[in-house]
């Protein structure tokens, strides 16, 4: 496996959710983009996590 690929549990880890919030929000289209091999298993790449994490930045007094 790349090293750029986190499976499910080490994404979750990272960004401090579990895994069931991680699948729970590909069902509904939200959260890091992921990738499915033909063996449907779940990968993310470490920089679409971290591009998910850099649109979320909100900086003192901007309105949320």
């Amino acid at each position: 496996m790349p090293d750029d690929l986190l499976r499910p549990d080490e994404a979750a880890a990272l960004l401090d959710y579990s895994c069931r919030t991680l699948a729970t929000w590909r069902r509904r289209g939200y959260g890091p983009a992921f990738v499915r091999t033909e063996g449907r298993r779940i990968f993310y790449r470490r920089a679409d996590v971290d591009a998910w994490l850099a649109r979320r930045v909100v900086t003192p007094g901007q309105v949320v």
